[in-house]
């Protein structure tokens, strides 16, 4: 953890640039976490199946994307090509059980709370490609002033929850891109959408076999607000729905847009727990 946090001190003092997480040739990088990571600092690694970092605390975020430097949008960031793993993650298997854990694997901005970063935090313009998310609470969750955000190349999976969005936090969640990537095998729900004026798009990407198990009750995609549009991706389920509201939503928009999406299984295919004011599932 001293080893990171210095090195992004003395990048950022420096006005930025690229922080690089050497390929591992046995083990990975052990953090306590939180890492908390500003905008002007990129970190880059040689490949999710090389540069590992996991995270051994297991009540917090890991990395937290953002600062309060003004103005907004001042930066275009891309973190590309490691691997964050949670605190059950077994490194030699890859086999990952995120039970009894309350982490987050990647936090992007401001916590309305102010516990796990500055409530005016911002994480803006921001790119993640050919990263692997795997083992947390949440693989990837948004605080306030997240907005404009791109997953391109990534796989969250085998955490309990791929991607969250949750209700309170403040400008944030316009344009949250999935492409190419996979939102899969998570143990609960792919993407959990409880926040108003959030936006979600699925490009080329798949959501799958979110909640592997009769265990939990889950979906690959569920929330009181959903809102989200697919092109060209593939949706699949064994247990438990593709989409599904939950009880008390008043929002549920889950809209194909061009092209054609792959939607298999799921029982039922699409459900409401509670009937949201507006439901649109255009397919």
């Amino acid at each position: 953890t001293t080893a990171f946090t210095s090195a992004i001190a003395a990048l950022s003092a420096r006005g930025g640039g690229q922080l690089l997480i050497p390929a591992t040739t046995n083990g990975c990088y052990e953090i306590t976490g939180p890492v908390i990571v500003p905008r002007n600092v990129q970190p880059v690694g040689q490949g999710k199946n090389a540069s590992y970092v996991r995270c051994k605390n297991t009540s917090s975020a890991c990395f937290v994307s953002g600062d309060n430097t003004p103005p907004q949008n001042n930066y275009s960031a891309t973190w590309k090509d490691f691997a964050l793993l949670g605190p059950t993650v077994v490194v030699s298997t890859g086999i990952s059980a995120p039970w009894g854990n309350t982490t987050i694997g990647l936090y992007l901005g401001g916590d309305p709370a102010s516990v796990i970063s500055p409530t005016a935090y911002q994480s803006d313009f921001m790119v993640f490609t050919g990263m692997r998310i795997m083992g947390f609470n949440n693989g990837t969750q948004l605080g306030n002033n997240a907005y404009i955000i791109a997953f391109d190349g990534c796989d969250v999976m085998e955490n309990n929850v791929g991607a969250y969005l949750p209700a309170g936090i403040t400008n944030s969640g316009e344009e949250l891109v999935f492409k190419n990537s996979a939102i899969a095998n998570n143990w609960y729900r792919g993407i959990q959408q409880d926040a108003y004026n959030t936006e979600i798009f699925l490009s080329e990407t798949s959501i799958d076999y979110n909640q592997p198990t009769t265990t939990y009750l889950g979906a690959g995609i569920t929330g009181l607000r959903i809102n989200v549009s697919a092109q060209n991706s593939h949706l699949e389920q064994c247990y438990g729905p593709l989409v599904a509201t939950s009880s008390g939503a008043d929002q549920a928009t889950f809209a194909e847009v061009g092209g054609s999406n792959d939607l298999i299984g799921g029982s039922p295919t699409f459900c409401q727990g509670a009937a949201p004011s507006v439901a649109n599932y255009a397919m």
